[in-house]
């Protein structure tokens, strides 16, 4: 069981909360989301079940080096996307960054801005994806003096977006991002929580190295 006191959150990003520490979600299992707050309706979401069917693997990269002052080019980036189990939409973001050795400069970089494509998944039981890029550029790590950490390798990291959610943003889109703020649910706006709007929905990841 993960918990988030947001009355000791020091850091909120894009409106995003965080657990004090990772949580280690184990495969097969059923989690749902709690939202309690004074003065406030309880929100719970369904069960969803974290299947792990998401893994890239068969990395090919070809490297020009660097061509200017922190800036490293690889001409083309290749691998394969492998998803297993329910035969549902999904949809992909492949995020492509520098990766050191270091953990603290390794969580320094995951702030950064990165070259980010997206990758929709066909509805199979089963695929297999040849992904493609050409001529990416990765920018090392500036420190609050402005010196630049040279990183020591690349990293590709896949985060998955799930059918739900995927109902959800594009109904959130045609609605100019109006969800109708603590009234009963629309029945015809896509929701799995009970005391408000949202969708509750795991966010698979798996990384590679490049180089």
């Amino acid at each position: 069981m993960g918990h988030i006191d947001t009355t000791k959150i020091l850091e909120s990003v894009k409106n995003y909360y965080t657990t004090d520490t990772p949580l280690s979600l184990q495969k097969n299992a059923l989690y749902h989301i709690e939202i309690t707050a004074n003065g406030y309706p309880r929100v719970i979401s369904e069960d969803i079940l974290f299947l792990d069917e998401i893994a890239i693997e068969d990395a090919q990269v070809d490297r020009l080096g660097y061509i200017a002052e922190s800036t490293y080019l690889l001409s083309s980036v290749s691998f394969l996307l492998r998803k297993e189990g329910r035969a549902t939409r999904q949809q992909s973001l492949f995020s492509i960054y520098p990766w050191y050795k270091s953990p603290e400069l390794q969580e320094e970089t995951r702030k950064l801005i990165r070259r980010s494509f997206g990758q929709n998944i066909p509805p199979l039981e089963n695929a297999v994806i040849r992904v493609n890029y050409q001529n990416i550029y990765l920018h090392d790590v500036y420190d609050s003096s402005g010196l630049a950490f040279p990183h020591e390798g690349a990293c590709v990291l896949v985060e998955t977006l799930k059918e739900e959610a995927l109902e959800y943003n594009e109904a959130l889109l045609e609605n100019s991002g109006y969800i109708g703020g603590f009234f009963p649910p629309n029945p015809y706006f896509p929701h799995n929580v009970q005391g408000g709007y949202g969708i509750f929905s795991i966010v698979e990841r798996d990384s590679i190295r490049l180089y």
